[in-house]
């Protein structure tokens, strides 16, 4: 008697844990679109103060951020190739094109087991 007492209250708190976490996925859903709606009005409210011709400058700066971004990537990214050539270590894109030739030579290799296959019996068969 007392283990079902105890499985039916182990019931009743799996299901107050359940409705718990419902509850709080359901305010979590709520606060995130009420967010979502709040950055919205602030940025078309932020964008509706802004003058047409500082919209433009505004455009500009972010295209002059981003190729800046792209342009510091890239030097990043030589910088990584040259230490890693000193270190002899290969790189991401060294071991893609090893990859690639390992696939093609493992394609070749299927092909010729494959022609070899077909031509054994064929020459068993003129043995015979």
């Amino acid at each position: 008697m007392a283990r079902k007492q105890e499985v039916v209250a182990a019931a009743a708190v799996t299901d107050i844990v359940k409705d718990g976490i419902t509850n709080v996925r359901d305010r979590f859903s709520r606060v995130e679109e009420e967010s979502q709606r709040i950055a919205r009005r602030l940025v078309e409210e932020v964008e509706s103060r802004i003058p047409e011709n500082q919209k433009k400058a505004v455009d500009e700066v972010l295209v002059f951020a981003r190729r800046t971004r792209e342009e510091i990537e890239r030097r990043v990214d030589e910088g990584i190739d040259r230490t890693l050539g000193i270190l002899n270590i290969p790189t991401r894109s060294q071991i893609e094109q090893l990859d690639d030739r390992l696939s093609e030579l493992a394609r070749r290799v299927n092909a010729l087991q494959k022609t070899r296959k077909v031509q054994a019996p064929a020459r068993r068969r003129a043995r015979a």
